[in-house]
């Protein structure tokens, strides 16, 4: 922001400043501190660096009413002074406050200088030395993290890198087989993903400047490019279905598996995607726009990792069909000497008459009830 907002209670006098700094770590941008407080003379605190070349900045305030910009003194000789201060009028009478501030480079870590500001009187003062922590050096991969998952679908990277005097970046995900120049953050070549076999992925980052000096850092990521397996259970293939829509069994199997849709086509005709958590019926909407025709009915299933697959059976829509339905006895069941009772659902609006065999028609039985054979 350009300015800051300090509020707080009462009607003390303020002076307020800026510093803004460049080159600095953004993680850890503090590398020490200390404070002060006395009346008379002001000393800033020393604090220990511990990189050479860091950047110290004091600072102090003094008490409502004392010295203002009238100092007694300077700063001792050698760090850069930046300083300010206000009058204020507040009930007819001129009323001061200051603050003052300095900077300096300390070549070598360890202990800085304490160092004192002279002033005339002895008001009360406080002071603060902070210790800046510079930018390190080389590459911060924020994108991808370390094993993440990605799918067919090459994975967006974001990189950080601090480097002077920079000149060339570049990745490669085959060991420096092939590298691949950027100039900003964005996505891993999507041809060379395509070329690389599921599993761990290592992807190198580099850059170098115009010093010589090259840096480098990696991520490991893991490919999945394998697709959810379906496996239709119902309908099967050419089943007749009338008036009521047809119910579906799908088996969907994958380790991130995401979302499962279906949908109803064939020449002439195309349904919305109908989305679903379980087995269910197809949606009566759908079936009831559907004039009688084949249709193939697609589901589908996606991962987390973008992987996308689809399965599809045809079935006949004819609200005309007679559509049975054998709920017992049950497919391969085994009975012995008592003949097996039956239960069977019909549907149909003009049932004439309903039969069963036993000996592939040679002789037929007519019922009107479900029974025993």
């Amino acid at each position: 922001p350009s300015s800051y907002n300090v509020t707080w209670v009462g009607i003390e006098d303020y002076i307020g400043g800026i510093i803004r700094i460049t080159g600095h770590d953004k993680v850890n941008p503090i590398q020490a501190t200390a404070t002060n407080t006395g009346t008379g003379n002001i000393t800033n605190p020393s604090v220990t660096t511990t990189q050479n070349d860091t950047l110290v900045i004091g600072f102090h305030g003094l008490d409502e009413a004392d010295q203002g910009y009238d100092y007694g003194n300077t700063l001792e000789i050698g760090p850069t002074v930046l300083y300010a201060n206000c009058t204020t009028i507040r009930g007819g009478q001129p009323r001061e406050c200051s603050a003052g501030m300095y900077y300096e480079i300390q070549a070598s870590q360890g202990p800085t200088d304490v160092r004192t500001w002279g002033i005339e009187g002895n008001e009360g003062w406080y002071a603060a030395t902070v210790a800046i922590n510079a930018a390190v050096y080389g590459i911060n991969i924020i994108s991808p993290t370390e094993n993440e998952d990605f799918g067919v679908v090459a994975p967006n990277f974001t990189v950080e890198i601090t480097v002077p005097d920079l000149d060339t970046m570049w990745y490669t995900v085959d060991g420096g087989l092939n590298n691949y120049t950027f100039s900003t953050n964005g996505t891993i070549n999507q041809v060379a993903w395509d070329a690389l076999s599921d599993g761990i992925i290592t992807i190198g980052f580099y850059s170098n400047n115009t010093l010589g000096d090259r840096f480098f850092k990696q991520v490991n990521v893991n490919k999945d490019s394998s697709l959810p397996v379906i496996i239709i259970v119902s309908p099967v293939e050419n089943e007749n279905f009338g008036v009521s829509p047809p119910s579906f069994i799908v088996k969907i199997t994958d380790p991130n598996l995401d979302t499962m849709w279906y949908s109803i086509y064939n020449g002439t005709y195309q349904s919305l995607n109908i989305t679903f958590s379980s087995n269910g019926t197809i949606n009566p909407t759908e079936w009831d726009a559907l004039y009688d025709g084949t249709y193939s009915i697609r589901f589908y299933a996606n991962d987390s990792l973008g992987n996308t697959n689809f399965e599809e059976v045809d079935v006949i829509k004819d609200i005309y069909a007679i559509i049975i339905n054998i709920t017992i006895p049950t497919l391969n069941k085994i009975y012995g000497v008592a003949a097996p009772n039956f239960t069977v659902e019909i549907t149909d609006t003009n049932i004439n008459t309903t039969w069963y065999t036993v000996d592939g028609g040679i002789n037929n039985y007519t019922f009107t009830e479900n029974g025993t054979i």
